[in-house]
């Protein structure tokens, strides 16, 4: 019986726990602000979740973030990175 830890996401239909398929996707939340997020992947059933959001959000708004949301923006415009916004990763994976 494998060991569930409290501290990574559990998947619900396979009772596993998730394993981090990738760390510092970018979350777009609405159309002004993004945050980072790290992405999860059931190993048995390949489910996926974001978990781990960072603390500081990226908004276009505060001069200490609005470069950075800027750069963000272009780059997920060109499609380089890991984005994932209303509802889609950027590999049409559902987020939910």
């Amino acid at each position: 019986m494998a060991t569930l830890t409290t501290d990574i996401p559990i998947c619900g239909f396979c009772m596993v726990n998730y394993r981090c398929k990738e760390n510092g996707v970018i979350v777009r939340l609405g159309d002004d602000h993004f945050v980072q997020a790290d992405l999860y992947e059931c190993p048995k059933c390949l489910a996926s979740v974001l978990a781990g959001f960072g603390k500081q959000l990226i908004d276009r708004h505060n001069p200490r973030t609005a470069e950075e949301f800027a750069r963000t923006f272009e780059a997920m415009q060109r499609g380089t990175g890991r984005y994932a916004w209303k509802g889609r990763l950027n590999e049409q994976l559902e987020v939910q």
